[in-house]
């Protein structure tokens, strides 16, 4: 009875580990306003968990170059390409609830950046929402895993 016992308990710990990491991977946003979608990779540095922007399916601008992030309120960031950029950043990853909070997302429309969560759905898809203050103020996307 003690080994059944050990063997569920080391099971439970187990699952409840590997789920921290099922949002790592390659995922494809809702299109925005423009039509734009993002593909996006979630990974894990230093106890957080981030997103960079892999690519854009509209990657170029009227000049024919990569779009750059040209509304950050940083002008030295303006420059910068939004291709590689981490847009998803400082998550934590809550066991009780299954969701990735206390992090924020960047919104290169804009360039304003707001609170966020993230939960992974029965589905399989991501919800990410983005809020001012509380998160009833805010916009919901539901992310779907990228396949090539």
């Amino acid at each position: 009875m003690k080994k059944i016992i050990t063997f569920l308990f080391l099971l439970v710990a187990t699952l409840s580990f590997s789920d921290s990491k099922e949002a790592f991977g390659v995922w494809i946003t809702e299109p925005s306003s423009s039509g734009n979608r993002v593909i996006v990779e979630i990974y894990e540095k230093d106890n957080k968990f981030h997103g960079r922007i892999l690519q854009l399916t509209d990657r170029f601008d009227s000049d024919g170059n990569l779009k750059k992030d040209v509304n950050n309120p940083d002008k030295s960031k303006q420059s910068r390409t939004l291709e590689g950029i981490d847009f998803v950043s400082g998550f934590t990853y809550n066991e009780s609830n299954s969701t990735y909070e206390n992090g924020t997302i960047y919104d290169p429309s804009n360039g304003k950046t707001y609170d966020s969560y993230m939960q992974l759905q029965k589905d399989g898809t991501l919800k990410v929402r983005g809020y001012i203050g509380i998160s009833l103020i805010g916009r919901t996307q539901i992310w779907k895993r990228y396949e090539k």
